[in-house]
Order: structure tokens, then C-alpha cells, then sequence
């Protein structure tokens, strides 16, 4: 049995070789032989390699989202105090220092993380230029927030700190005075 592939050589299309056959045209015709099926099998048997290459799906992306919620940050300062004077021991009596105060829950800050990896949360209070005086620090400065793979949305990992004032105001006229700044930085696992 013979089986042909064409292939176009114009160019040859007048030579003359016993082994190669041309159409009318100039194409060359490939001759391909076929070995005869044994006697009493009619059948053929053909084989061709299946081969496969691994493509390792794209890694999931990284999607960050978070919820933060700000208390209000607004503080009262009351200067120390000295006490009241006692005439008759001649000393100043239930004196106090100066301390910060806020309304409950104003200087919590809370982030709940609902991305598909964990980060880290970094709080930093910095004073304004004209309240060096006044520092800030925070029940947790820095800590990891796990991933919310796994939860829902209202059971998402979350982390709550808050922040205490301390040092003196000395402006005796601040109301409602921008007196320094929070940054939360977050941070990739």
C-alpha cells in the first residue's frame, strides 16, 4: 500500500528521478510506505505518542480589605493641681496630677481584616510640631491580624488598641487643638 504527501518544488517539475513522482502541476510527491497486514489478518495496527505538559495554575491573587473604626481621638487635659491649702497644718491637702481624660471608648481604634491573608498592624502616634510635649502609646502597638480565610464576614479576625496621652498641655487657650497624629501601617505576612 503507498500513501502520498504533496509537497510543491516547481523547480523540479522536469527532473527526472526514479524515486520521486511530480504532478502536472510540479508537486513533488512523497512515496510512503506501508507494511502489508500478515497473511489472514485484514487488520493494521498504528501507534502515535500522547504526550502531556504540567501548567500550574496562576497562585490566588491577594486581596487586602479591611473595616477600620476610629473613636474620636478627643481629649480633655486637666492640669495638675496643687490641692487646697490648709491653714491649719500650713500644707496644701488632695493634690493631683495632670492627667487625660476621654469619654469611653473614644480612643479605641479597631481593624478587622477581611483579606485572604494575614497582616500586620503597626499604630505610631506623632506630635505636632508645637506639642512635642505630648506623647501617645497604645495598649498594642504592634500585633498580627489573621487571615479571614475560613470565617465569615462577621466573625473576620479583627484587633482593637487604645490610646493614652501623656506629658502636659501648657496651651491654656486649645479647644479642640489638632495636637498630633495616629498612622496604622499595614503590613503583609
Amino acid at each position: 500500500q503507498e500513501s502520498s504527501a504533496e509537497y510543491s518544488y516547481p523547480a523540479l517539475k522536469n527532473m527526472v528521478n526514479p524515486q520521486l513522482d511530480c504532478d502536472a502541476q510540479g508537486k513533488l510527491l512523497q512515496k510512503v510506505q506501508a507494511s502489508a497486514p500478515e497473511a489472514g489478518n485484514s487488520s493494521q495496527t498504528e501507534q502515535k505518542n500522547v504526550t502531556a505538559t504540567y501548567k500550574a495554575a496562576a497562585a490566588a491573587s491577594i486581596v487586602y480589605c479591611f473595616d477600620i473604626t476610629w473613636g474620636s481621638l478627643e481629649f480633655d487635659y486637666t492640669p495638675a493641681s496643687m490641692g487646697t491649702w490648709d491653714p491649719e497644718t500650713h500644707q496644701y491637702v488632695n493634690a493631683t496630677q495632670g492627667s487625660w481624660t476621654c469619654q469611653s471608648g473614644e480612643n479605641l481604634i479597631k481593624i478587622v481584616n477581611h483579606s485572604n491573608t494575614a497582616v500586620t498592624a503597626t499604630f505610631t502616634y506623632t506630635p505636632n510640631e508645637a506639642y512635642t510635649g505630648i506623647s501617645g502609646s497604645f495598649s498594642t502597638p504592634t500585633a498580627e491580624i489573621a487571615s479571614a480565610v475560613g470565617t465569615t464576614r462577621e466573625q473576620a479576625p479583627s484587633l482593637t488598641t487604645a490610646l493614652t496621652l501623656q506629658g502636659a498641655l501648657t496651651d491654656t487657650a486649645a479647644i479642640d487643638t489638632t495636637i498630633g497624629q495616629v498612622t496604622i501601617d499595614l503590613n503583609a505576612k
